[in-house]
C-alpha cells in the first residue's frame, strides 16, 4: 500500500479529516507526523523537582529520628526486651514511659512542621495526575473540592506512615547490628 512504509504522509486527507474532527490540529512530531501520546519523540511531562526535595527531607528526618531513638535507648530487639519494651511499655503496668512519649512528640512535631511548610510552599495547590486528576477534571465544583481534600489527606497519611516505617526499619537494623535475635 502506498504511504505505509514510513507512516502516512503529512498531506494525508484522512489524517487531516481526523484532525478536524477532534477539534484542531495535533502537535507536530518528528517528520511532520502528529505527536500522539506514547509515540517516540513525544515530549514527556517532567516531574516536579520540589517533590524530590520533600522526599529527601522526609527521608533524612526519618533516618535521623530512627538513629536517635536507636542510639539513645538500650533497646536491643530481643524477645524479652520487646515484651518489657524499653521504648514505652512498662512491665505490669498500662502506663507509657516518659521517653516513649518524648519520641512521639518529637515525631509528631517534626511531621507537623514538614507537612505545614510543604503546604504553604506549594500554596495548597498540587496538580493531580493519573486517574485522580482525570476524575477531578470531570467533576463539578463541590465534588471536585471534596476529592481534592481526600487526595491531600491521603498524601499526608502516606507520607507520615512512610516516615514512621523508616523509623521502625532503622530500629530493626540497629537491633540486628547489636546482635539481638
Amino acid at each position: 500500500m502506498p504511504g505505509m512504509e514510513g507512516g502516512p504522509p503529512a498531506d494525508d486527507p484522512m489524517l487531516k479529516m481526523l484532525q478536524q474532527m477532534i477539534g484542531g490540529t495535533l502537535p507536530e512530531g518528528p517528520g511532520g507526523m502528529p505527536a500522539f501520546p506514547g509515540m517516540p519523540g513525544q515530549p514527556t511531562a517532567t516531574a516536579d523537582p520540589s517533590a524530590y526535595l520533600w522526599r529527601i527531607i522526609h527521608a533524612i528526618f526519618a533516618l535521623s529520628l530512627g538513629l536517635y531513638i536507636a542510639l539513645t535507648t538500650p533497646f536491643t530487639g530481643t524477645r524479652l526486651e520487646r515484651e518489657t519494651s524499653a521504648l514505652g511499655y512498662t512491665p505490669n503496668s498500662n502506663v507509657l514511659t516518659p521517653s516513649s512519649v518524648h519520641f512521639f512528640y518529637l515525631f509528631a512535631t517534626a511531621e507537623i512542621i514538614l507537612q505545614t511548610s510543604r503546604f504553604y510552599l506549594e500554596k495548597g495547590k498540587v496538580a493531580q495526575s493519573g486517574w485522580m486528576g482525570t476524575v477531578m477534571g470531570f467533576l463539578p465544583e463541590p465534588w471536585k473540592g471534596y476529592l481534592a481534600l481526600v487526595a491531600r489527606y491521603s498524601r499526608i497519611w502516606t507520607t507520615v506512615s512512610g516516615d514512621a516505617m523508616v523509623c521502625v526499619f532503622v530500629l530493626g537494623v540497629c537491633a540486628w547490628l547489636r546482635g539481638g535475635a
